[in-house]
Parts: structure tokens; sequence; C-alpha cells
């Protein structure tokens, strides 16, 4: 290869490099702000308030929340269970 046509490719990946590099820094730190808990609460509020006709406020909202939801979900049911048999 020419001298010509490798310091080409030389700039051109280091460019490519530094423009991936400088998206993955972009992207770590919008996950960071989002899934912080105080953007967890805030994305909580606006679902509960878009999707819920009751007031509602969230004080804090952490990860481990999504992460025993399905957990949650069961319980809700479980008491929905009994309440249903209750009434019959």
């Amino acid at each position: 290869m020419e001298a010509k046509t490798k310091k080409v490719l030389k700039i051109t990946g280091i460019t490519l490099g530094s423009l991936i590099g400088l998206v993955l820094i972009i992207v770590a730190v919008a996950c960071w702000l989002i899934f912080s808990s105080a953007g967890l609460t805030k994305v909580a509020e606006k679902a509960l308030d878009k999707y819920s006709p009751a007031r509602a406020k969230i004080d804090d909202v952490d990860l481990k929340l999504v992460k025993t939801y399905p957990f949650l979900r069961s319980e809700e049911r479980r008491v929905g269970k009994e309440c249903r048999s209750r009434w019959s």
C-alpha cells in the first residue's frame, strides 16, 4: 500500500474510533440519568398520571421494584382472589 493510503486509513480509523467512543459515553450518561432514582421517579410519575385516574405521589422509585415486579403482580393476584372469594 502507498503511504498516502495508509495515512488516510489511519485517520479514518482514528476518527471512527473516536466517534464510537463518544457515542458510548453519551449512551452511558443517558442510561445513568434515566435509571437513577430521580430519573425513575419522574418516569413513574408520568406513567401514573397518564394511566391512572387516582391521585398518587411517588416518593422514590428503585430498580428493585422493577426486578421484583412479577412477584408483586402475583401478590396482587392473590389478594384479588381473596377479595373475590369474600364477596361471593
